[in-house]
């Protein structure tokens, strides 16, 4: 997968807008360097995107047992 640098800058932008992120700009020496961290927000909003994740492997998982059960 490939994301535009564009793009990233966008939606870290965005993300850091919601308060879901925090950037960090460290000039203590060049080149200056961007860290990005999750705001306690951002946590709680990882705690359910994992759960949504998990439920979709698990959903995939039993899909493809379902059609390998029906081809046979």
């Amino acid at each position: 997968m490939f994301i535009l640098p564009q793009m990233l800058s966008q939606q870290l932008q965005d993300l850091e807008a919601d308060r879901i992120l925090i950037k960090n700009v460290l000039v203590a020496e060049p080149p200056k360097t961007v860290r990005y961290s999750l705001t306690e927000l951002g946590y709680q909003a990882s705690e359910v995107l994992d759960a949504l994740t998990r439920w979709g492997h698990q959903s995939q998982v039993v899909n493809q047992q379902m059609q390998n059960n029906t081809e046979i």
